[in-house]
């Protein structure tokens, strides 16, 4: 992607679409769909000169063993991410397993992001082999277009931040208000019709 904070954009509807019972770790979400892009930020923050942005981090081998790593690192530090989400009004418990399933899908859908817009070449910055050692070269390039990756990023950070919104609205007390509404506005149906 183009930012990395981009990737925020598949995180945020999957966490927000279970919001009853909370299931998809959100931690263990945001954390897998960027760690990816650390070696490429740091690269391009404080080592200009490099020119490999993507390199080793970028393929779906590693991306599995980020992810496990990520939701063992979130399973430890839970007290603290607990403390966080509860700012937010997002408490959740998750199991261990919860976690790295998360961590690892989130951190594979950046590689296929990725894949899809950066091509291979060996003198490109932005050069990707995202299914190293079993094959090189990008094989993947351009399966979903060069800008629907980013564009559907966008969209879903969009319709993530509307459905945490929606779900805040809900948390404070409006369930009550809209059910006695609906119930009242029932009722008085059920008057006119007698």
């Amino acid at each position: 992607m183009p930012f990395t904070p981009f990737h925020f954009g598949i995180a945020l509807p999957c966490i927000f679409w279970d919001w009853k019972k909370k299931r998809v770790d959100a931690i263990s979400a945001l954390i897998g769909t960027v760690i990816i892009d650390i070696r490429a930020t740091y690269l391009f923050l404080f080592v200009p000169s490099n020119r490999h942005y993507h390199g080793i981090l970028h393929n779906f081998l590693v991306a599995l063993i980020l992810g496990i790593l990520v939701g063992l690192f979130v399973h430890a530090t839970r007290k603290f991410w607990n403390k966080i989400l509860k700012l937010g009004k997002w408490e959740q418990t998750t199991s261990l397993f919860s976690k790295i399933l998360v961590a690892c899908i989130f951190t594979t859908s950046h590689i296929l992001l990725d894949s899809a817009i950066y091509y291979y070449d060996p003198n490109w910055e932005y050069s990707m082999e995202p299914l190293l050692p079993f094959a090189s070269g990008n094989p993947l390039y351009g399966w979903l277009g060069s800008v629907q990756p980013t564009n559907l990023c966008i969209y879903g950070f969009l319709i993530g931040i509307g459905m945490y919104i929606g779900y805040l609205f809900w948390f404070n007390g409006s369930q009550k208000m809209i059910s006695k509404d609906v119930d009242e506005i029932l009722d008085s149906f059920e008057d006119e019709a007698n």
